[in-house]
């Protein structure tokens, strides 16, 4: 039997609990405590919003802050450099491997 390859999905195992811990830390904060994530608006981010036409409608500068509206899974995911689309595709890898392997078991 073939083995599928899954060295995205493995990183994420790799930090699994510290991703976990982390992860129910923003969840309370976010939660319970009613926190809101924000960031500074860069400057390339005002110069695109201009450069499309909006600067009718932006009411901010660069260094404002903005609310950051990025997922907690997002997030851990940026943070332990894990590619989501990858592990994504590996876990359909992961799942069309198995299927082929019951299709040949069954036939």
């Amino acid at each position: 039997m073939a083995e599928v390859k899954c060295p995205e999905c493995e990183k994420m195992l790799a930090v699994l609990d510290n991703s976990n811990a982390i992860g129910n830390f923003l969840e309370w904060l976010l939660g319970e405590r009613k926190l809101t994530i924000c960031r500074e608006i860069t400057r390339k981010e005002v110069e695109e919003a201009i450069d499309a036409g909006m600067e009718d409608e932006i009411d901010y500068e660069e260094g404002d802050l903005i609310i950051d509206h990025t997922g907690i899974e997002a997030l851990l995911a940026e943070y332990f450099n894990i590619d989501l689309k990858k592990v994504e595709e590996e876990q359909q890898a992961i799942l069309q491997h198995v299927r082929e392997e019951v299709e040949k078991r069954t036939h």
